[in-house]
């Protein structure tokens, strides 16, 4: 929708608007000065839920702080307003009402029958006033008299207007901007009721909060309790384990004796590699010797067999011995058993070594003694060599039992570190938990913890509260005024009229020659209008829309012009009758042809006495009587001097069938000699068919339409018969469009 039409649409309706707010500011100012007076009681309390917050990583978010924030304090609003919390307030509001004292109560019972039930007795009020202090606290009082006892308060609290929901309809519990306060408001028609009703609330949610954090600390801490009692239980198990361990494994400093160990090997370990050096060194002279004695070597091999003999069972010896020397390795030696077969084993291996060295000495031969030298070098050298490796493999399996007994002891160590490992952590918990617990303890003992305090007691209303009746009134004004140009909007946009241009050429896809606004009744006089005895924009408008549509016709070349619409009532007449008027002000001269026989309203216009009507049915037009143009049976009426008017006598006939057998074509054609135009009126097409023939014998048409008029599937035949006239139709003419288009 064009923002301009719905502008002027509002213009247009700007009578309506104001009087709808005007209206509204005058209804709301009278009912808000007739509503009672109303008192507010305020107080402030103190949570200390930001300033008592621990830090955690994850607050470490400001989101994340202001959400955990948030939803503490909406979490306590809903505790103090919850059912429990204000049946505290509700009790004391009835004891104060219905107990006999000095002051007055703040409301007498309104309302004790429901229907034709009565739900609360007089004698009931007296009984529920001694009760009350029961329902604050039940006690050891059997469930059903208790529900009896609470359905009685609840309807007589209701009666008063002081059940739960009604107190929180004028009870507010609310944040202070971004402080760490709450806001308390009560709003009742006494102000004694407001200040009580705050103070009270006051009072009870501090009781409230302060026994619910008794329950939680001690809860808390019979918690820690449990958790400290655990956590020593497994400390002191864990310390019994690991000197248990230790005494069965007869481990004294297991550290010390590891580094004694280590130290022992890597001293092993040197004599091992010293020991090695020395048989290379060994086995080199050995097998130089070789070469000398198998060259000394010539005979005597009996004395050499024996050596070779005493020579086998030394080494045979020297086998054993090693032998008695790995047990050695291996066991335990308690007796020394195994040492005194060793030492016997060697004294026997010298002996034989003796007297191997004395048989080589009796040979006399050079050469034998130079064999038995180098023999005897070699067997010495042998022998050494035997003891030296002797004494590695004794090495290397000192060795191997020093690693033995350090991976044993390696795996104690493990052991023995997993279980003080255990024994740390079961220490640092024990630790923590008995923190905690001291912590809560001293919590639970401090006096006065609740995290709920009185900041500023409650106000006592001195006067009613505002009630605001300028903004009240102004806004309700401004609201109508909205709500009232929206329904115009929502009215206009549905609205399918053809109210503009823009919504005429959507709608029916036709050209359009010009638009004609609408006028007053009261200025439809054509002389007033043309003659110029009416000034206002509206008739220069209409004036200056003519001349527009008096172009277009001028420039068509057409003389014969067809005027229809599509239903009745669009404004043929008085657009044909304005046209002609508009044309004759050129010095043109104008004929109008009320061919419109079934609503000759032009005929009634021009008021044309019965034997000056040409289309009179059964009659021939003058015309032919008098074949002279002067002679013709025309009336000009109040129309000017070059503008006349052929009327008919109206009838269901057709222009075919009043014509008869008359040649229509000549008859224009004579008057065309005459007149500069000749305006054709035509009944609407939805209807008739006389539009259609006088086509025929028009060179063009025009189509009026009415902006008030809206499409429907009967004009689709009617649109379609225009649209086939192609070239032949001049364009459409949008009638009796309001200013604001």
């Amino acid at each position: 929708m064009d923002i301009r039409y719905f502008l002027n649409i509002l213009w247009r309706r700007l009578w309506l608007i104001l009087l709808v707010a005007i209206i509204a500011v005058i209804a709301t100012y009278y009912w808000v000065g007739q509503l009672p007076n109303t008192y507010k009681s305020n107080a402030v309390l103190s949570t200390r839920i930001i300033e008592d917050r621990e830090f955690r990583i994850e607050d470490a978010n400001p989101y994340m702080q202001e959400f955990v924030t948030t939803t503490k304090f909406n979490n306590l609003i809903r505790d103090l307003t919850s059912r429990s919390a204000v049946k505290q307030l509700t009790l004391n509001l009835l004891d104060h009402d219905l107990k006999e004292s000095e002051e007055q109560p703040f409301r007498l019972l309104t309302s004790v029958e429901e229907g034709d039930e009565v739900k609360v007795k007089p004698e009931d009020l007296t009984d529920l006033s001694e009760d009350l202090e029961l329902l604050r606290y039940k006690g050891d009082v059997p469930n059903e008299v208790y529900m009896e006892k609470m359905s009685l308060m609840k309807a007589v609290a209701e009666s008063f207007g002081y059940s739960h929901e009604q107190l929180l309809e004028n009870l507010s519990v609310s944040r202070i901007a971004e402080t760490d306060y709450l806001s308390v408001e009560f709003t009742s028609e006494n102000p004694e009721l407001s200040y009580y009703t705050v103070s009270s609330f006051c009072d009870e949610s501090i009781k409230l909060i302060q026994s619910n954090q008794m329950l939680v600390e001690n809860d808390y801490l019979e918690f820690q309790k449990d958790e400290l009692t655990q956590t020593k239980q497994a400390y002191d198990s864990l310390t019994q384990v690991l000197n248990k361990y230790r005494s069965s494994q007869s481990v004294i400093d297991i550290g010390e004796q590891s580094k004694n160990i280590v130290g022992q090997i890597r001293d092993l370990e040197m004599r091992r590699e010293q020991s090695n050096s020395e048989i290379e060194g060994i086995k080199r002279s050995i097998k130089n010797l070789e070469y000398e004695i198998k060259r000394t070597a010539r005979s005597n091999s009996d004395s050499h067999f024996g050596g070779v003999v005493l020579h086998e069972k030394v080494l045979k010896l020297g086998e054993r011995i090693d032998k008695l020397q790995n047990r050695l390795v291996d066991e335990e030696d308690n007796d020394g058993s195994i040492k005194k077969q060793i030492l016997k084993l060697r004294k026997e291996k010298n002996e034989l070594t003796k007297r191997i060295g004395n048989r080589n000495g009796e040979d006399i031969d050079e050469n034998l003694r130079e064999n038995r030298r180098l023999r005897e070098k070699k067997l010495n050298l042998e022998l050494q060599l035997n003891e030296t490796q002797e004494a590695v493999t004794s090495i290397d399996k000192e060795i191997r039992r020093k690693q033995k007994k350090q991976g044993k002891m390696v795996g104690q160590d493990a052991d023995i570190g997993l279980l003080e490992q255990q024994l740390e952590v079961a220490k640092i918990q024990f630790e923590n938990a008995n923190a905690t617990y001291r912590k809560a303890l001293a919590t639970a003992k401090k006096p006065g913890g609740t995290k709920l305090a009185l900041v500023e007691p409650a106000t006592f209303p001195e006067k009613p509260e505002s009630k605001n009746r300028a903004i009240m009134s102004a806004f309700a004004g401004v609201a109508s005024a909205v709500l009232t140009m929206l329904l115009i909007f929502i009215f206009s946009f549905f609205d399918n009229s053809l109210s503009s241009p823009y919504k005429f050429t959507e709608s029916y896809n036709l050209p359009l020659v010009g638009q004609i606004n609408r006028l007053p009744k009261k200025h439809q006089d054509l002389n007033q209008i043309f003659n110029g005895m009416i000034q206002s924009k509206l008739i220069d408008r209409f004036r200056e829309s003519l001349r527009k549509i008096r172009y277009a016709i001028e420039t068509s070349g057409a003389s014969t012009i067809l005027v229809t619409s599509n239903k009745k009532g669009e404004g043929k007449s008085f657009f044909l009758l304005a046209l002609a008027y508009s044309l004759s002000l050129g010095n043109r001269r104008v004929l109008i042809i009320d061919t419109n026989f079934r609503n000759n309203s032009l005929s009634q216009y021009a008021t044309l006495p019965s034997d000056q009507i040409p289309f009179e049915k059964g009659n021939t037009p003058m015309v032919y009587q008098a074949n002279k143009l002067t002679q013709l049976p025309v009336y000009q009426g109040h129309l000017p001097n070059n503008v006349h008017i052929l009327g008919n006598f109206g009838g269901n006939m057709s222009p075919n069938e009043a014509l008869g057998d008359k040649d229509f074509v000549k008859i224009l054609y004579d008057y065309q000699q005459e007149y500069n135009y000749i305006l054709l009126e035509g009944s609407a097409l939805n209807d008739y068919a006389d539009s259609r023939e006088l086509a025929l014998y028009s060179d063009a048409v025009v189509g009026v339409f009415a902006a008030q008029s809206s499409k429907k599937s009967i004009d689709d035949e009617s649109i379609g018969f225009l649209k086939s006239l192609g070239g032949k139709y001049l364009g459409s003419i949008l009638n009796r469009v309001d200013k604001r288009h």
